[in-house]
Parts: C-alpha cells; structure tokens; sequence
C-alpha cells in the first residue's frame, strides 16, 4: 500500500498543473502568398489568369497567449497555447488586366488570428527554448482595395467578419532568456494556409483567391503567475 501511495504522489507530482503563464509579444511578417487560381462564379477555372500579383508589402501583428501545461518533468513541460493575435497592413498590390484594361489593386487588411499550439518547452536555469505547432484560424476585421473600379467593372472585396474566415496550421520556435518575473522572448513563426481566401471581384465574373503563407520575427515577454 505504501509504494502504490508513493506512486500516486509521484505520478500526481508529474502531471500536476503548475503555475499558469501569460505573454504578449509583436512582430514584423512577410508573406509568400500567391494566387492559387482565378475561378469563375459558377467555380469552373478560366483559362488565361486575369490578375498577377506583385511583391508583397511587410506587415506586422501583436497578441497576447496563455500557457497550460499538461505535463511537467524535470526541465521539459509540454502544455496548450492558445493564443489571439491581431494582424494589421495585411496584404499585397495585385496587377490586373480586366476586359483589355490594366491597372494594379491593393489589398489592404486586419485579420484577427486565434491559434491553439502544442508547446513544449526546455528549461535551463535563465534560458528556456520552446517549441509549438497547431490549427489556427483567421478571420478579416476589415478589408479595403485602392480601387473602386477595374476595366470599366465595379471592384469588390469580401466582407469582413466570419463568413470570410480560413484555416491552416503555424508553428514557432521561441528562445527565452530570465529577466524580472519572466521571460524576454524572440521567435521566428510561420503559418501554413489550407483554404483559399477571396481577394477581389472585377464585375460579377471573376473572383481572385490566394493562399497567404507567412513568415513572422517577433520579440515579446512572458509573466509568471
């Protein structure tokens, strides 16, 4: 009875919940976007692309994370991130031929992005290194084109909110170094789409949709509580 009791403690001692954890950070990103085809209203593909994208402008974002952790040993933990990050400047200038006429179109866009990760975390006295990858998704808070027309054909972009939402997965490698309370952090992110997100109507025939890889370098701080 004794061992088993002792067990138990161990066993409840590993995988207890230990002391909760909240960051926030901002970074600067870039996107690796491209427009994976031009469709048709009725979803069949037309044969010549109307649109061409040119590079893309850097963005940024800023947010805030909480950590759970699930299991602890001796300097290894493994927990949840949820996180909720706002993406601001998204977006890229887009060259467009529409009924023989050229012009460019930027996009311009805020996303609010909610990541769920899976962080495992090595700690060494005042450096700690984590790792972390999962869903996430993202939906456009607002959305606005340097145009109101193209070829002649009114120009429309979708609507923010959820109807217009994507998924995908990111993943971070995060460096943290013992500074006050917590941690002073920098990562390196990237986030990998799975489903296509409308960019922009010339008219009602055409429809532009794009895959928004991204690359992200932040900094932020994470408190103990």
């Amino acid at each position: 009875m004794k061992k088993i009791l002792m067990a138990a403690v161990a066993a409840a001692c590993m995988f207890s919940m230990s002391a909760l954890s909240f960051g926030v950070r901002g970074d600067v990103d870039i996107g690796m976007g491209k427009i994976e085809k031009i469709e048709k209203d009725d979803g069949s593909q037309t044969s010549k692309p109307a649109y061409e994208k040119a590079p893309n402008i850097f963005s940024g974002s800023a947010g805030a994370w909480l950590d759970l952790p699930i299991l602890n040993l001796a300097i290894v933990s493994v927990g949840l991130r949820p996180e909720v990050d706002v993406a601001f400047n998204q977006g890229s200038t887009y060259e467009a031929t529409v009924n023989s006429e050229s012009g460019k179109v930027e996009i311009k866009k805020t996303d609010l992005e909610i990541p769920l990760y899976l962080d495992a975390c090595f700690n060494f006295s005042v450096l700690r290194v984590s790792a972390g990858v999962g869903p996430y998704v993202s939906m456009p808070l607002e959305f606005k084109a340097s145009e109101k027309t193209l070829g002649g054909e009114p120009l429309k972009v979708p609507s923010a909110g959820w109807a217009s939402h994507t998924w995908g997965v990111a993943g971070y490698v995060q460096a943290g170094l013992k500074l006050g309370p917590g941690y002073l952090l920098g990562d390196v992110r990237l986030s990998t789409p799975l489903t296509k997100e409308d960019l922009f109507k010339a008219g009602d025939t055409e429809v532009a949709k794009e895959k928004s890889y991204k690359i992200g370098v932040g900094a932020g701080y994470e408190f103990k509580f």
